[in-house]
C-alpha cells in the first residue's frame, strides 16, 4: 500500500501524462488502488485532495460515498468541495452509478454552503436527478428568494422537468 499511497501524490501533478499513468496504475491495483486514493483525500496538499476526488468521479464505487461526503462537509478549500459534489452526483462518468440517495445532502449543501461555485454545482446536480418533490420545493424557493440570477435561471429551467405543471 505504501507504493500506491506514494503514487497518489502524482495525481496532483501538472504533467497530464504522469496523471494518466498514475490513474491507470491505481485502476490496475483494484481495491488497493481505490483505498490509496481514499487515503489521499486526507493529504495536506489541496491539489492532491482535489485530484483524488476527481479520480472518484470516473472510478468511484459505493465505498467512495462516505469519504466524498466527508470531503464535501469538511474540506477548507472550495474547489475540493465542488469536486466532491460533482464526484458524488455525476452518474454519467461512472461505469456503474452510485446507489446512495444524496438528494438531502445536495439540498443542504445548496442552502448552507458559503461558496457560490459549490452551491451552484450542488444545484446543477439536483436538477439532473429524477423528479422529486424535495427538489421541486427547493427550485420554487430559489425562484421566490434567490438573488443569484444564474441559480434562478437554472431553477426555472429545471422546474419543467421536476414539475410538469410548471
Amino acid at each position: 500500500m505504501d507504493e500506491l499511497t506514494g503514487l497518489v501524490e502524482h495525481l496532483g501533478s501538472r504533467n497530464w501524462r504522469k496523471v494518466v499513468e498514475t490513474e491507470q496504475a491505481l485502476r490496475a491495483a483494484g481495491q488497493k488502488g481505490m483505498q490509496a486514493v481514499i487515503f489521499g483525500m486526507e493529504h495536506p496538499n489541496a491539489r492532491i485532495r482535489r485530484a483524488c476526488t476527481a479520480f472518484m468521479d470516473h472510478h468511484g464505487t459505493e465505498i467512495c460515498v462516505a469519504p466524498l461526503t466527508e470531503r464535501l462537509l469538511t474540506d477548507p478549500v472550495p474547489a475540493v468541495r465542488r469536486e466532491a459534489v460533482h464526484a458524488l452526483a455525476c452518474q454519467r462518468c461512472k461505469s456503474q452509478p452510485l446507489e446512495a440517495d444524496i438528494t438531502l445532502l445536495l439540498i443542504d449543501i445548496y442552502q448552507n454552503e458559503p461558496s457560490r461555485k459549490v452551491r451552484y454545482e450542488s444545484l446543477y446536480a439536483l436538477t439532473q436527478r429524477m423528479p422529486d418533490d424535495r427538489i421541486r420545493d427547493l427550485l420554487f424557493s430559489i425562484l421566490n428568494e434567490e438573488t443569484d440570477e444564474k441559480s434562478r435561471k437554472l431553477a426555472h429551467s429545471a422546474l419543467r422537468h421536476h414539475d410538469p405543471g410548471y
